[in-house]
């Protein structure tokens, strides 16, 4: 009987230390499982940190240059105004300047002899 209970115990030791070599198996690999998990989290932060850190850089570009083409816009339509009151200015002369007017600009083409 005593053997028995011997055996009986020694078999419920190896059961337990089956299971507790289980268990530390299975933490062992949620350790390491937990530590790729971070690794690729953390890979993937760093990677959306710099996508987007480019993309405010492509947005800041992208306003400078509206910034720059809008002004530029504006120049060009100042410019246009200004030559439109100048061809307003034009219409209003009369009839007998402007026709000498274009005859002036073509001597002023003509090389002197």
């Amino acid at each position: 009987m005593q053997d028995t209970g011997l055996a009986e115990r020694e078999s419920l030791g190896q059961h337990v230390r089956a299971v507790e070599d289980r268990a530390l198996q299975e933490i062992d690999r949620a350790l390491q499982e937990t530590k790729e998990l971070q690794g690729r989290l953390s890979a993937a932060a760093r990677q959306s940190a710099a996508a987007e850190k480019s993309l405010r850089e492509l947005i800041d570009q992208a306003n400078i240059k509206s910034l720059e083409v809008s002004r530029e816009a504006s120049a060009q339509r100042a410019r246009a105004d200004a030559r439109e009151g100048q061809l307003l200015a034009l219409r209003d002369l009369p009839a007998e300047f402007r026709a000498a007017f274009p005859q002036k600009s073509r001597s002023r083409g003509k090389a002197a002899p």
